[in-house]
């Protein structure tokens, strides 16, 4: 018997079908004008900044985990146990 490829990644196709008409007058990227032009750069800037320090914060916690003696560790254990 032949094993079935599972359909849930389907799922994942999903969202993509919901951008086929982002063009034109209706769309959000698609900027016309001076202010529309400085809402665009503005939420760019917003997504680069809170990107980068996501970038930062998932490579600053398996560092930190890491370097962290087990002492500190141990220490942290017996503050939460009752």
């Amino acid at each position: 018997m032949t094993e079935r490829k599972p359909w849930w990644p389907l799922f994942y196709l999903l969202p993509l079908l919901s951008l086929t008409g982002c063009s034109g007058w209706q769309s959000a990227l698609d900027v016309h004008g001076q202010s529309a032009i400085s809402l665009k750069h503005l939420i760019v800037l917003i997504v680069a900044v809170c990107s980068l320090i996501w970038a930062l914060v998932m490579i600053a916690l398996p560092a930190a985990m890491y370097f962290l003696p087990e002492r500190a560790l141990e220490k942290v254990e017996h503050q939460f146990v009752p």
